[in-house]
């Protein structure tokens, strides 16, 4: 915040450093501070110029009516000379100091403080753990056996994908994914070539990417193919925080997943 959150009651500061406010407008400013940051950030620069200010005031007058001897001056006109001089003749500080010392003030306001942040940030904490069902996922990779081609020569897809398929049962899942997102793009018909891609996106904990790759495949697959699809699918989405997007792909493997319905079963519980 670079200014102040409400300039009336932000005026009162310099009253209320050099303890010249009546008891409610002290009260009121020290409200107004839970809502300004501009001015809290205030008093923290000045707490110690002010305390400084106290205890030399008596040289700061010698020191000014030196420089302009018809000067005759109050405390009070001191003190607003000073602020516009910015305190110009004020000692060097030291550059550490007790915080309790500095700030004496804020004894009172900081327990107030920390209450109100936790009052804040613990059910924001709570409620983060409980969104987090990402450590229900085990990352475990689909099966896969080499295939052996005969007759035909293999086309260029399947060459993609046989040798994407080496990296990907090495566990090498990134160099899996550049062959294999070839292949897909060569023969998008093939959803076995989708799915392993997918699958290895998951692997890295890449959601996002398995997501775009394995939803685009689910609505033209059947048979065991979509349940594998719809298994790896459901856990991207939980792993991506959009819970509400798995639960219906789980209750379908459940139903008619086969292999998969087991599993489906266990971590759709784990979501309720």
């Amino acid at each position: 915040m670079n200014k102040c959150a409400n300039i009336e009651i932000g005026k009162l500061i310099f009253l209320y450093e050099l303890d010249l406010i009546s008891k409610n407008a002290r009260k009121k400013f020290e409200l107004h501070l839970f809502e300004c940051d501009y001015c809290l950030k205030e008093i923290y620069k000045m707490t110690e110029v002010i305390n400084q200010l106290h205890s030399s005031k008596e040289e700061i007058i010698i020191a000014l009516e030196s420089e302009n001897p018809d000067l005759n001056l109050d405390t009070e006109q001191v003190i607003q000379l000073k602020q516009k001089r910015r305190f110009s003749l004020i000692p060097v500080l030291p550059k550490t100091r007790d915080i309790w010392h500095m700030y004496p003030k804020f004894k009172l306001i900081l327990p107030i403080v920390l209450v109100v942040l936790a009052l804040v940030l613990l059910p924001l904490i709570h409620n983060k753990s409980e969104k987090d069902y990402s450590k229900y996922l085990e990352f475990e990779k689909l099966s896969y056996s080499p295939e052996i081609f005969r007759g035909a020569p293999a086309t260029q897809a399947q060459e993609f994908f046989n040798q994407g398929m080496k990296y990907y049962l090495e566990e090498d899942y990134s160099a899996s994914i550049e062959l294999l997102k070839k292949a897909a793009l060569l023969d998008s018909a093939n959803s076995e070539y989708g799915l392993y891609l997918g699958v290895s996106f998951y692997l890295l904990k890449d959601c996002s990417n398995c997501i775009s790759t394995l939803s685009a495949l689910l609505p033209k697959t059947r048979g065991v193919r979509r349940f594998q699809i719809s298994w790896y699918l459901a856990q991207a989405y939980i792993g991506n925080d959009q819970k509400e997007a798995a639960i219906p792909l789980l209750q379908e493997i459940i139903v008619n997943g086969y292999e998969y319905s087991n599993k489906a079963k266990k971590l759709l519980n784990k979501l309720d």
